[in-house]
C-alpha cells in the first residue's frame, strides 16, 4: 500500500473503497501458513496455521478413498531488514521449521503429497527441496520473475510478481497398491504433475472497478501529467537489483549535487518502475511518483570508508537473487566485485576517480531513510554521524532537480563491476 502514489495521497482509503466493491467482508477466507513466524513464545504468529491438511476424494475408488495434501508455509529470514516486524514476532530457521512440519504431516497426518509454500529466493527453495526432499512441491514467491522447473524430484513453481502471471498446477496422483509404508507409514502413490503459467497482461479490466479507480486517480491525474523534463538518452529502471543501471546514475547524481557530498548512495529495490523511457520521452511528476514511491527523506552523514566498503559487501551478498539491497553509486564512483566468492568477501575495489577508497578516511555521504535505519541489513551505514537531514521526501528533491535540469541524459559508465 505505501510503496504506490495512491498509497501516499489516500493513506489506504481506496484499498478499503476497492474490497468493498469486490465484496470482501473479511480480510481471507483461507488459512494464512506461517511455520516459521512465530510468537517469542514459540506459536504461530497472529492467528496463523503451522501447518495445515485438505482431503480430496480419489476417483475410481467409490468414494472410499481420499487424497490428504498436507502444505505448510515459510518465510524469508531478511524480512527484519526488509521491514520493520515488531518484537513479538520471531522467523525460525526455515530448514529446521520445514523438516519439523515434514514430520508432523507424514507421522501424525498420513499425508500423501507436500506442498511447501514460500517466500524465499529461487536459491533457498532449491536448498530446500535438498534437504527436504520429502517435499513434492514448492509453491514460491519472492523473486519477480516467473520459474519452473525440478530441483531433484522435487517440483518449484514461481509466477513472478504483481499478478502478471496465474500458476496452476494439476496433481494426477494414483495410488501404489505395491508399495509398503515407509518409516512415517507413508504409502507413496505415483505422482504426475501437469502445470501452466498465463500472463495476465490482457485480461479485460472490470469496469465497476476501473471506475472507482478513476474517482482517485483523475483528481491529481492531470497535474501528474504535465512534462517536466525531455529524457535525452534512455532511462532504464528495469536492472536496478543486479546491475548499474541509467535510472539510479541519475537519481544519485541528484542526490550528491543537491548535498555537495562526496558520494550518494541508493538501493535498487527503492526504485520501483521497472520501465525503459526512450530518448525523446516526456517525463512527467507521475512517472517521478511511479518510480519513487517511498515517502522517505534523505540522510547526509559523515563515515569512514571502511562503513562504505561493508556496505557495499552486504549490497551484493545475494545479488544472484536479484535482491532490492543491491547499491548504485554516484557520479565519480566504481565498485567491483566476484559474485563467485563468499558473501562478506566479494568486493574487489572500490574508488573515486581512479583512487581507491581510503578506510579510515571520512566521506560525506547520502544515504535514505531507510537505509541509515539500518534496513535491508546495512548496519554499517547507522554507524556515521548526521551532517543533515531534510523536510523533503526523496521523490520531491529529484522532482526539483529534474525541473531545473529540463532534460535527463544518465549513462552507463562502468560504475559497477562484474568481475568474472
Amino acid at each position: 500500500m505505501s510503496a504506490s502514489r495512491l498509497g501516499n495521497v489516500h493513506k489506504g482509503a481506496h484499498m478499503v473503497h476497492l474490497f468493498n466493491e469486490m465484496g470482501v467482508d473479511y480480510e481471507s477466507k483461507f488459512k494464512w501458513l506461517g511455520t516459521n513466524v512465530l510468537t517469542p513464545e514459540g506459536k504461530p504468529f497472529g492467528g496463523s496455521s503451522w501447518i495445515d491438511v485438505r482431503e480430496y476424494p480419489l476417483r475410481g475408488n467409490n468414494g472410499d478413498d481420499v487424497l490428504r495434501v498436507g502444505l505448510f508455509g515459510v518465510c524469508t529470514l531478511a524480512t527484519p531488514n526488509l521491514s520493520f516486524p515488531d518484537a513479538d514476532v520471531t522467523f525460525a530457521p526455515i530448514i529446521a521449521s520445514a523438516k519439523d512440519a515434514v514430520k508432523a504431516l507424514l507421522e501424525e497426518h498420513k499425508v500423501d503429497v507436500i506442498i511447501a509454500v514460500t517466500h524465499i529466493s529461487l536459491p533457498q527453495d532449491k536448498e530446500l527441496a535438498t534437504k527436504v526432499p520429502e517435499i513434492d512441491i514448492i509453491i514460491g514467491g519472492h523473486d519477480h520473475v516467473p520459474y519452473c522447473l525440478f530441483e531433484h524430484k522435487v517440483f518449484i513453481m514461481k509466477v513472478g510478481q504483481n499478478a502478471e502471471y496465474l500458476g496452476r498446477i494439476d496433481i494426477n496422483y494414483t495410488r501404489n497398491d505395491l508399495a509398503k509404508p515407509n518409516a512415517q507409514g507413508r504409502e507413496k502413490g505415483f505422482i504426475s504433475l501437469d502445470w501452466k503459467v498465463k500472463a495476465n497482461r490482457r485480461i479485460p479490466s472490470d469496469e465497476r472497478i476501473d471506475a472507482v479507480i478513476r474517482s482517485y486517480t483523475e483528481t491529481h491525474d492531470e497535474a501528474l501529467r504535465q512534462p517536466i523534463a525531455t529524457v535525452v538518452t534512455a532511462l532504464d529502471s528495469t536492472q536496478t537489483r543486479s546491475k548499474e543501471s541509467t535510472m539510479a546514475n541519475f537519481l544519485t547524481d541528484a542526490l550528491c549535487e543537491t548535498f555537495n557530498a562526496d558520494l550518494a548512495i541508493i538501493n535498487g529495490g527503492f526504485i520501483r518502475g521497472n520501465r525503459v523511457y526512450e530518448q525523446g520521452y516526456s517525463f512527467t511528476l507521475g512517472d517521478v511518483e511511479r518510480e519513487f514511491p517511498f515517502p522517505k527523506k534523505p540522510f547526509f552523514i559523515e563515515t569512514l570508508g571502511k562503513e562504505i566498503w561493508e556496505a557495499l559487501e552486504t549490497g551484493v551478498r545475494a545479488v544472484e537473487e536479484r535482491a532490492g539491497f543491491f547499491l548504485h553509486l554516484s557520479k565519480g564512483w566504481t565498485y567491483s566485485f566476484d559474485p563467485r566468492k563468499p558473501p562478506g568477501q566479494r568486493i574487489i575495489s572500490v574508488q573515486h576517480n581512479g583512487e581507491d577508497l581510503a578506510l579510515d578516511r571520512s566521506y560525506r555521504v547520502v544515504i535514505t531513510e531507510y537505509m541509515r535505519g539500518g534496513g535491508d541489513g546495512f548496519e554499517s551505514l547507522k554507524r556515521g554521524t548526521v551532517l543533515k537531514t531534510s523536510d523533503l521526501k526523496i521523490s520531491e528533491i529529484l522532482t526539483r532537480y529534474i525541473i531545473d535540469k529540463k532534460e535527463i541524459a544518465p549513462v552507463l559508465e562502468g560504475r559497477v563491476v562484474y568481475i568474472h
